[in-house]
């Protein structure tokens, strides 16, 4: 299976090998989810052996590990690009979330499954996810406000990866309406 590099060339040859991993990881758990995720399939898509794989991680898990983390900078620039565009810091979370839900739902499968067996990863998401609430506060939002936004996002990625993804827009417009009842704009 060969599968397209960032720039379209069908190997991630050019990139350096650990890049070339993740990017690798990245695609197969977002097109085929936790199951298409081994270090088989990343060695055959990211063109490299398994001295190199082995080089750069111990094992499946610290690349998954690696990979959560990634995926978490991957977030947290997303976010402030779409409050960088003039969005509230709620609207760009939710802007944010939405694009992963309909883009990432094997990512994100892979992120819950990773988190689910491993406490530091779990701690690292929990952390992440009470910064985001304390970010949503110090942006002005009541601490019950910003609760309730991250429970209506919390919920949406839940109801996505029992869906695959498959989640009609008419949901997300339910959930964007639900966001504004709880923080009108003023």
């Amino acid at each position: 299976m060969r599968i397209y590099g960032p720039t379209g060339s069908s190997s991630y040859v050019a990139m350096s090998a650990k890049p070339a991993i993740l990017e690798a990881a990245r695609h197969l758990a977002s097109t085929e989810g936790p199951m298409g995720l081994t270090i088989d399939r990343v060695i055959e898509a990211a063109q490299i052996s398994k001295g190199g794989f082995f080089y750069h991680f111990a094992s499946k898990d610290e690349m998954v590990t690696a990979l959560v983390y990634e995926e978490a900078e991957r977030l947290e620039a997303t976010i402030k690009a779409y409050a960088g565009k003039g969005h509230r810091l709620h609207k760009a979370l939710m802007l944010t979330a939405f694009d992963k839900i309909r883009d990432d739902t094997g990512l994100m499968a892979v992120f819950i499954a990773a988190v689910s067996v491993d406490r530091r990863l779990a701690t690292f998401v929990s952390d992440m996810l009470s910064g985001w609430t304390d970010k949503l506060v110090a942006d002005g939002l009541t601490l019950d406000q910003a609760v309730g936004v991250r429970l209506l996002i919390d919920g949406m990625f839940m109801t996505s990866l029992l869906y695959e993804g498959q989640l009609p827009e008419s949901e997300f417009a339910i959930v964007e309406t639900l966001i504004d009842r709880i923080v009108p704009e003023s």
